[in-house]
């Protein structure tokens, strides 16, 4: 009999030790400063042409099953990464937007976006070009939104 007591009062005390270890460590968490990470502080201040950022033009042809389509791939490469979650990506090119896009890498520095040739053809050469992460409008202030420039399409590069 002696054992079980000896057992349970063990237990116990490892219990109330581990909730008073609990209880010290949550306590000493809120008190601690935040410090702010270095994405937070990038979608305070986007950074405009600074993350050498590039652009490259082809020409794809997307085949399912029965179809064949054309397509215009713009790949947009950056040394900050894409990082995305629970909304979209957005492609302005002057005042059109675009949604269809995948990542181009492992690593997210690559992002593409696939256009239909009709698409492409309403952009103009000039349009500057903007990736937003989870914003719709490229003029608006919306809250803390992370956005990649990359300067005005060239449309004479495409397939270079």
């Amino acid at each position: 009999m002696e054992l079980i007591n000896s057992r349970f009062c063990w237990g116990y005390v490892l219990m109330v030790v581990g909730c008073l270890i609990f209880m010290v460590s949550s306590a000493s968490a809120q008190l601690s400063p935040r410090l702010e990470t270095q994405a937070e502080q990038r979608d305070k201040n986007p950074v405009e042409l600074g993350d050498n950022n590039k652009v490259n033009i082809r020409s794809a042809l997307r085949i399912t099953k029965t179809t064949r389509q054309p397509m215009i791939e713009i790949i947009l490469s950056s040394d900050r990464p894409f990082e995305g979650g629970n909304e979209v990506f957005a492609l302005h090119i002057g005042k059109r937007t675009f949604f269809r896009s995948r990542y181009g890498d492992y690593d997210l520095h690559t992002l593409i976006f696939m256009l239909k040739p009709e698409e492409f053809a309403k952009t103009s050469t000039d349009d500057e070009i903007v990736v937003r992460y989870g914003g719709v409008s490229p003029d608006k202030d919306e809250g803390p939104r992370r956005s990649w420039k990359f300067g005005k399409l060239d449309k004479s590069k495409i397939d270079k």
